[in-house]
């Protein structure tokens, strides 16, 4: 230890490992002010895309889910708008979240997380959000979700809104993410107020702004009204939920871009497809239920055969033949269907098309007296549980998601090609 070469040695390995430390913590701060820059990008450019005075509010809500989405760094977000009158709020828009779980969230003003941002006006920041499975919805890979983060919209003190960004991850977000969410959320909250100045607010917020059907809240309340109408007049009631068939592949596959475009097609088929009084809902992640007043089963099975075969004929551009699996439910003149019921028996008609093999329509039927058949409850049991265990595999082998960028923000070229300075 005591030779002078030796230890000249060490002082030589120990200033090439202070330079490469030096080196390595150059890389990272490089990195990360790219991450930042990129983010900060993404922000401008959003405030430019929210400077129109044109857009309209299903626009505005649009644009804050894809900017929350690359902001928070994840592929889970919902925009939940605030009713002033009815003191509630409801669910405008959403990505990356299970169509099924969503009767799960809880969307009450008393003791829920977006709750407290509306009453406090102050972001919330969940880091260990397991507590809250019961209330929450879950991701598309069927997963609870492990940090929440609720950033208010709020104009002169008033509460507009929420934008609600999920983590299947603890502690999923960091501070500078929470930080330009909240200016996201300001400028938003600027572009809405403009928006509702020149349009309905009632009848934007009964939109689905991904794909301009009504959305689930209005399709719980008009199904509800539907079927006080139909009971009150003795009209027969009709609900058909549609699902498309293996949506996960086309995501897993050709990335969530496509998948949008699959979702934005049939939407737009199923419009088109339907009478003016019929009530097209977007139910679900990629389901979607119609509400068919004053149609006997036999005509609903005629609409939904119909409305499955011009899916199948008309290719989404850039993917190509897509199907769909259709439960039908009705409600005949005479019966006393519930809502909740109508809907369960359309779920299960649901579940049965998909467990005999997909694109097709499928009725709920009653009690079997067929002693050659399987009962009908027996079968949707079977069927629900085919369903979830495909979901669950599925789920196991699915690559991991990662937010995209929407369209409007790739004027730049090269933009959102950038990685994170961890990868």
């Amino acid at each position: 230890l005591t030779n002078p070469e030796y230890l000249n040695m060490v002082d030589i390995l120990r200033d090439v490992a202070d330079l490469v430390a030096l080196a390595v913590g150059n890389c990272i701060l490089f990195g990360r002010s790219e991450y930042e820059r990129e983010r900060l990008g993404t922000l401008y450019k959003t405030a430019v895309a929210l400077s129109g005075s044109s857009l309209k509010v299903s626009e505005v809500i649009q644009i804050a889910a894809d900017t929350s989405l690359i902001l928070g760094n994840t592929p889970h977000c919902a925009i939940l708008m605030f009713d002033q009158q009815k003191q509630s709020l409801h669910m405008a828009a959403f990505k990356g979240l299970d169509g099924n779980s969503l009767a799960e969230f809880d969307l009450g003003v008393d003791s829920t997380v977006a709750g407290r941002t509306i009453i406090s006006g102050k972001t919330e920041y969940v880091a260990d959000a397991l507590r809250y499975q019961h209330s929450m919805p879950r991701g598309t890979s069927g997963n609870p979700f492990g940090s929440i983060v609720a950033v208010p919209m709020m104009h002169e003190h008033d509460p507009m809104g929420v934008i609600m960004l999920f983590s299947t991850d603890l502690r999923g977000f960091h501070r500078e993410q929470v930080e330009l969410l909240e200016s996201l959320a300001q400028q938003v909250t600027n572009a809405l107020y403009v928006a509702f100045t020149h349009e309905s607010a009632t009848a934007q917020t009964m939109q689905d702004a991904h794909t301009g059907l009504y959305n689930r809240w209005h399709f719980e309340e008009a199904l509800q009204k539907e079927i006080e109408r139909s009971q009150r007049h003795k009209r027969d009631l009709a609900l058909l939920i549609v699902d498309i068939d293996h949506l996960s592949r086309v995501n897993d596959l050709l990335g969530q871009e496509k998948g949008d475009v699959v979702i934005k097609h049939v939407a737009k088929i199923i419009k088109s497809s339907l009478r003016d009084i019929d009530i097209p809902c977007r139910y679900g992640s990629e389901e979607f239920a119609i509400v068919l007043p004053e149609t006997a089963e036999q005509s609903a099975l005629e609409v939904a055969e119909r409305l499955r075969q011009r899916i199948r004929s008309e290719a989404a551009p850039g993917i190509g033949m897509i199907t769909v699996s259709i439960g039908i439910a009705a409600a005949s003149a005479n019966s006393e269907t519930s809502g909740t019921a109508l809907v369960k028996f359309a779920e299960e008609a649901l579940d049965v098309a998909k467990f005999e093999g997909r694109d097709r329509v499928k009725a709920h039927e009653g009690v079997t007296t067929d002693p050659g058949r399987i009962p009908w409850e027996e079968l949707a049991r079977q069927a629900k549980l085919a369903v979830v265990s495909e979901r669950q595999s599925r789920l196991q082998n699915r690559l991991s998601l990662t937010p995209e960028y929407a369209p409007w923000m790739r004027a730049t070229p090269g933009w959102g090609n950038k990685k994170k300075p961890n990868e």
